[in-house]
């Protein structure tokens, strides 16, 4: 509250008319792995508090932290005995780079925001939402990028523009330079099947990224995207969405086509063909559709996604998770070509801020063995995600909840090798998540 006859443009008013707000974040996670492998569980607590202060002539000025803490786990330090696979799902909760640690904590948000009703210009460490680098918040704290990133719109149309230096992804407790972010996750495989040493091996200094999206009409929007990071990959987006009205009392035809396109950059990361990211010349082409109908508190989805032969879908899952329809929590399929996904999911408001969510999918990977598609090593196989989630009001606003259980069945062959199993398929996952915002 400023006093009458105080200077309200004074850096102590702008301050004091700032806004705190703060966030807890505890999530319990088990894996449920195949008989005679190992099983996993853990519970991560997270605690983050911001600030962002009132605007002057349009400026502002912004940053938070956030703190996580092991509150009691399984031993994820040490492999399964049998196959020698680390673990893959539950030491997301804490810190990447060191995976002794019980604690860590980061600097997540500190920026200067200019915004007018159709214009805001964000410099700093801040979040990231665009279809493919974005936050791919399902652990304890999302990813964050650093640089300049801006946004307009008008009555029909939206232009997102960025450029970033410095991505701090999820699950760490540090900013890295671009090339330094890609292999902080599993490297896994180069095409030839040895083992890809590219973590720390990649010399790129940014990426820039420009997005347009024009509402066609009332039901039809289409947005076309294009990401470039130095010396290492460019990828391209397209994508049509139409909600096409069925009668009066809001019954909807859900349709969308999506199509991406990438290639490799320079010499992919590294002139070493063992330490680069991308092989040189590479190439990967997706097609994403989707079908669907919704009704008051009902919506009911068939998704299909094809990735071409012609080379591994690649991005840095440090920079995002899957843009693809068929993206199902839990897993991906970044890092294969050749897939055939096709997936459904039917999702119920059962009362005001209680929904639940059934999905299946069916996902046709290339061969284990088929190091030039396969990536990870992951087989075919089936998933099933039941999501159940609440938005607690009056008393408890601020309060929702989420129970998450997945499972995936193995399609393909294994050749009785286990590694091809463990945190793969024949496997179970629960989370459940508690978050509280103030």
């Amino acid at each position: 509250k400023v006093l009458a006859g105080a200077d309200s443009t004074s850096l102590l008013s702008v301050m004091q008319r700032g806004k705190a707000t703060g966030r807890v974040r505890n999530l319990f996670m088990a894996t449920d792995n195949a008989a005679g492998l190992t099983d996993y569980y853990a519970n991560g607590l997270g605690f983050g508090i911001g600030y962002e202060s009132a605007s002057i002539y349009n400026l502002q000025v912004g940053i938070s932290g956030f703190f996580m803490y092991n509150i009691a786990s399984s031993d994820l330090t040490t492999p399964d005995k049998a196959t020698g696979a680390p673990n893959r799902y539950e030491i997301g909760l804490f810190d990447l780079q060191d995976i002794t640690s019980s604690y860590l904590m980061r600097l997540e948000n500190l920026y200067l925001k200019y915004s007018t009703p159709e214009l805001t210009v964000i410099l700093g460490k801040q979040g990231a939402r665009t279809p493919i680098l974005n936050p791919q918040d399902g652990r304890l704290s999302p990813t964050l990028i650093e640089g300049l990133v801006v946004h307009w719109n008008s009555s029909s149309s939206t232009i997102d523009a960025g450029v970033i230096t410095q991505i701090s992804p999820r699950s760490t407790d540090g900013w890295y330079s671009v090339g330094r972010s890609v292999g902080i996750n599993p490297a896994a495989i180069n095409t030839d099947g040895t083992k890809a040493l590219y973590p720390q091996n990649i010399d790129s200094k940014w990426i820039a990224y420009l997005g347009y999206t024009l509402a066609v009409s009332n039901e039809v929007k289409v947005q076309v995207w294009d990401y470039h990071a130095d010396r290492l990959l460019n990828c391209a987006l397209v994508q049509a969405n139409a909600d096409i009205e069925l009668s009066s009392n809001r019954h909807k035809l859900l349709m969308a086509l999506q199509i991406t396109g990438e290639t490799a950059v320079g010499d992919g990361g590294n002139a070493d063909p063992k330490k680069t990211y991308m092989d040189p010349h590479a190439r990967a082409f997706s097609i994403s559709s989707r079908l669907g109908y919704s009704a008051p508190g009902w919506r009911f989805l068939v998704n299909y996604t094809r990735i071409t032969g012609d080379g591994r879908w690649l991005f840095p899952r440090e920079w995002g998770r899957d843009v693809f329809f068929t993206f199902m929590l839990r897993e991906r399929n970044e890092g294969a070509g050749n897939v055939n996904a096709m997936n459904c999911a039917l999702q119920h408001e059962i009362f005001k801020g209680f929904t639940a969510e059934l999905s299946y999918g069916h996902y046709s990977m290339p061969d284990v063995r088929d190091y030039r598609l396969n990536k990870y090593g992951l087989p075919s196989y089936n998933q099933c995600n039941v999501d159940i989630r609440y938005k607690f009001t009056g008393a408890l606003q601020g309060l929702d909840m989420q129970l998450l259980t997945t499972y995936k069945g193995l399609l393909g062959e294994s050749y009785n090798q286990d590694k091809y199993i463990i945190n793969r398929v024949r496997m179970a996952n629960i989370n459940v998540v508690t978050n509280f915002t103030f």
